[in-house]
């Protein structure tokens, strides 16, 4: 019987995603760090008791290692909103929980029909086009450019994007999306205001339609941003609420806050971009906002948005074609915990979305 052959990269995306080190890997299954090294690099072939012990200790089936990586996600094809102050090791502990996630909702999108992508990419070079491209985004899906976005991850997942939030050791790890098929924004889990997420999810679907996830530059973050705000608070009726503010301070800020749900710091950048206000107005608001630490928590918290689609497509899946969580994660060759840690959901029982099905799955169906 052939034997079948053990992708080394396979074993370096496992590692990476349960957070141990080459020397960390090696001390837990009794190996030295040159093996692991080896093994990871293609150099050594493991012996299957030592294929046994990696995937014990890894929480992954030793079927995950015989399969080559299709789509990783690596700093060069994905976009974070910001990357100096989080540390190397936990963005590779990100790349690497993408990588993995990718290859889940590509498996489920063979089950179900996903929402197809919906992105048409818009070339941007200068501040007049990304304020066009926002502005073409809602018309193509029909919202209004005088009104609130009623929920920015709804609006991501019609547009063919998963949306999910990142758990375990690296939820603290800034928003980033990538290109894949379908395309996915990977969010942090927090506890903050939800107005700070619609801005985290408007940026990524600037990075996206922008074609930007490649680019890790502060021109591409700058445009991102723009797009973001432009996005949320469409220029003329932003201009409009705001010119008729008695005066541009804290309290009126906080009250356009409360209707667009976007951060009171972003209003502000906002009414700055598009020159309502002065930049000596806007240092001496900021050094306010920083004195009163609203940086660490704003007044008037707006509800966090919640992903849906992944789950709606899931409970879909279950009762069109009997396939679960856990049958789709022993597909993949995870373990219980690396399943529940990447797809936020409980095994072998979990909580589904039972309201309205926003992302219309049905429409999708697979024949």
């Amino acid at each position: 019987m052939e034997k079948n052959r053990f992708y080394g990269s396979r074993l370096r995306i496992a590692r990476i995603i349960r957070g141990h080190t080459q020397t960390e890997l090696g001390r837990r299954i009794g190996a030295n760090v040159s093996t692991i090294s080896r093994l990871e690099t293609g150099l050594l072939e493991p012996t299957p008791g030592l294929v046994t012990a990696l995937s014990d200790e890894l929480d992954f089936a030793t079927s995950f290692f015989e399969r080559p990586i299709i789509d990783e996600y690596t700093l060069n094809n994905c976009s974070f909103r910001s990357s100096s102050a989080t540390p190397r090791r936990k963005h590779d502990q990100a790349l690497a929980r993408g990588t993995a996630f990718q290859e889940a909702v590509s498996a489920l999108a063979m089950m179900v029909q996903l929402p197809p992508a919906a992105l048409k990419p818009m070339k941007a070079h200068n501040v007049q086009e990304i304020e066009a491209a926002a502005e073409m985004l809602r018309i193509s899906f029909d919202l209004s450019l005088r009104a609130p976005i009623a929920s920015v991850i709804q609006l991501a997942e019609h547009a063919g994007i998963v949306v999910t939030r990142m758990r375990g050791p690296v939820e603290q790890v800034d928003a980033f999306s990538h290109y894949g098929t379908p395309p996915v924004i990977m969010l942090p889990v927090t506890n903050n205001d939800g107005a700070i997420d619609r801005v985290k999810v408007a940026h990524e679907i600037g990075h996206l339609i922008m074609g930007l996830t490649h680019v890790n530059t502060a021109d591409a973050e700058q445009a991102a941003e723009r797009f973001a705000l432009a996005l949320l608070m469409p220029a003329q009726v932003f201009r409009d609420e705001f010119g008729v503010l008695p005066r541009v301070d804290w309290p009126h800020l906080f009250e356009l806050k409360r209707r667009w749900k976007v951060p009171a710091f972003d209003i502000l950048n906002r009414a700055l971009q598009l020159d309502f206000v002065s930049a000596t107005t806007v240092r001496r608001l900021q050094k306010q906002y920083s004195w009163r630490r609203w940086h660490q928590a704003e007044p008037y918290r707006v509800p966090l948005e919640e992903p849906e689609l992944l789950a709606l497509a899931l409970d879909f899946a279950e009762r069109d074609t009997g396939e679960t969580l856990a049958t789709l994660a022993e597909t993949l060759g995870w373990g219980p915990t690396v399943a529940e840690e990447l797809t936020g959901m409980a095994m072998p029982d979990w909580d589904v979305f039972s309201g309205a099905n926003v992302a219309r799955l049905d429409d999708y169906r697979r024949a």
